[in-house]
């Protein structure tokens, strides 16, 4: 059953695939995103996930860079009914931001999961407590029938102050969704939800969270709060 819904997914596919792969910008990551061969730098972790099979697997091509060990651990809660390893089109070739060196091939391998009104959910495990989160996430994503994505954050305090902006990058049917932004404090953990509304084919998932340096800490704090009062 799961060959012939693989097969039918792979021929919808077919039928919308363009005939000219888009090339898609791909936005450059933030300035704290750390590198993947680097040493830890004790404050961020970032994870890329290929979704050519079961990212709570942990199997290649995906990876991990821990800057320190979460005290809760990392889970994907997914639907039974993605794909995997479903083959699209490619999006193009372009020059991969800093961000990308070494996993800009995972990127556009070509293979991914297909989607439809589906959740993904991320949470992703934090150490500090009382210090802000700066968070970023990136999908990068195809419709062949004009599907949405909304990318939400929700945290383990319900007194956060969660501060966060989505921006949408699109050619033709090829989306690059970004969600960044803070969470103030800290909590022991924060769920990223992928919320795809309609069909789509899903390449691939980069998820990164950084904590401050203390300097930064206290002048971010005071920029959130100063803008909360006004809005009061």
């Amino acid at each position: 059953m799961l060959v012939l819904r693989k097969f039918l997914v792979v021929a919808i596919l077919l039928t919308f695939v363009p005939v000219a792969a888009a090339t898609l910008t791909i936005p450059a990551p933030p300035d704290w995103w750390p590198d993947p061969y680097g040493p830890s730098d004790g404050l961020t972790r970032a994870q890329f996930h290929d979704f050519s099979a079961d990212p709570n697997a942990g199997m290649p091509p995906d990876w991990t860079y821990d800057g320190f060990t979460p005290v809760v651990q990392d889970t994907w809660t997914l639907s039974p009914n993605l794909i995997y390893d479903i083959p699209v089109e490619s999006h193009g070739g372009q020059d991969w931001p800093v961000m990308w060196e070494g996993y800009g091939e995972r990127l556009n391998d070509g293979v991914g999961a297909w989607v439809a009104d589906e959740t993904l959910t991320k949470r992703m495990g934090n150490e500090r407590y009382d210090y802000i989160k700066e968070i970023y996430a990136l999908a990068i994503w195809y419709s062949p029938g004009g599907a949405s994505l909304s990318i939400d954050v929700t945290s383990e305090l319900p007194g956060d102050i969660v501060n966060v902006y989505q921006t949408d990058y699109v050619d033709g049917t090829w989306h690059a969704t970004v969600l960044e932004g803070t969470i103030i404090p800290q909590p022991n953990w924060e769920d990223f939800d992928f919320v795809f509304s309609g069909p789509a084919f899903l390449d691939c998932i980069y998820i990164g969270t950084h904590c401050p340096e203390p300097t930064t800490i206290v002048l971010a704090a005071a920029g959130a709060f100063a803008a909360l009062r006004r809005r009061k």
